[in-house]
């Protein structure tokens, strides 16, 4: 955070733009990466937030948990090229650190952008189909699990009873 080509924005977000973010005190700060911590809420990605993709879709802080948000790997989400995302949908663990889930994730990231800068590639986004390859796997996983079946009822749910939050599997 210390060097000179790194800002830290230690306020809201008025406004992402394709050079930089707008703060919510109006000051613009030109940027190539953003990274976007919003603290700890389950299935929130900050109350305020409104991310748009293409073809008119759009995420808004909590969609993760009103939609059921599906995201591969809990890290990408197709029609939003060039976003990931940290410990996104499914990826909570009730019976480990998390740490192993975003160190899993931080190296699909490095190695998608390795992929991308070493083939000269601008945008990249997951397909989705094989997001939807995933979540049949995923949603398998969990037929055997009592988060998704047996009555339990928790804060891994959203308020239709779909668990958004839980990894169903184990970690290694």
């Amino acid at each position: 955070l210390k060097r000179s080509n790194v800002s830290l924005i230690a306020a809201g977000l008025a406004q992402v733009r394709p050079d930089g973010v707008v703060a919510s005190s109006g000051e613009f700060v030109p940027a190539d990466v953003i990274i976007y911590a919003t603290g700890f809420e389950v299935g929130s990605l900050g109350r305020d937030t409104w991310i748009q993709g293409k073809n008119q879709h759009h995420i808004t802080g909590t969609s993760a948990a009103d939609e059921a948000l599906e995201a591969y790997l809990g890290a990408a989400i197709p029609d939003f090229p060039n976003l990931f995302m940290l410990l996104g949908p499914n990826t909570g663990l009730g019976h480990n650190s998390v740490v192993l889930m975003i160190e899993s994730q931080v190296e699909y990231v490095v190695r998608m952008l390795t992929e991308a800068l070493d083939n000269g590639i601008d945008t990249f986004e997951v397909n989705k189909e094989v997001v939807d390859g995933y979540y049949k796997w995923l949603w398998k996983e969990f037929d055997h699990r009592v988060w998704q079946h047996g009555g339990c009822q928790s804060w891994y749910q959203n308020e239709d009873g779909k668990v958004f939050a839980l990894w169903p599997s184990t970690t290694y």
